[in-house]
């Protein structure tokens, strides 16, 4: 390739990176399990106060989440080496 201000001809490279995501996979393992988490939440303050399965569900709740999460956090991880 000539450019104006050498006299030298360089040589060009053009590289073209073609990235897909992975749509499904996120919907099952993020947004899918956080929209449940939510309503299970949510659904603790619909019972009644003086109802006693209302602590063990919101117990089980955050529980579940927790065990959930946990090994999810590890598959998103920041790569340094990309």
């Amino acid at each position: 390739m000539d450019y104006n201000c050498c006299d030298v001809p360089y040589s060009q490279v053009k590289i073209t990176v073609e990235l897909r995501r992975k749509y499904r996979y996120y919907m099952v393992n993020l947004v899918l399990p956080c929209g449940v988490f939510s309503c299970l939440s949510m659904f603790t303050f619909v019972l009644p106060p003086a109802c006693g399965e209302r602590v063990a569900i919101g117990q089980n709740t955050r529980t579940v989440s927790f065990v959930f999460v946990t090994p999810k956090s590890t598959l998103f991880r920041y790569n340094d080496n990309l």
